[in-house]
C-alpha cells in the first residue's frame, strides 16, 4: 500500500477538493494509457492510475490549475 504525504500534498497551495479533482483527471488519463505498450516503462509491479497520479501531485509534476488562469 502506498503512502502518500498529504502536507506534500498541501504544499500545492490548492485546497482538497482541487487536489481530488486533479488527482481524478490525472488517474483517468493513466487508465486510458494504460493499455497502450509504449506507456510500460519498466518492468516493476504498476500502481493504479489514483496512486500514480497523487504521487505526481506530491512531488509537483503535474499543478491544480484554474481555467481563468489559463485564458490570461
Amino acid at each position: 500500500m502506498a503512502v502518500i504525504p498529504v502536507e506534500k500534498l498541501e504544499e500545492s497551495g490548492a485546497n482538497p477538493y482541487e487536489i481530488v479533482i486533479a488527482a481524478a483527471k490525472r488517474a483517468k488519463m493513466l487508465g486510458e494509457l494504460k493499455g497502450e505498450p509504449e506507456t510500460n516503462e519498466s518492468d516493476e509491479k504498476e500502481e493504479k492510475p489514483a496512486i500514480q497520479a497523487l504521487k505526481e501531485l506530491a512531488e509537483g509534476k503535474i499543478k491544480c490549475v484554474y481555467l481563468a488562469e489559463k485564458r490570461k
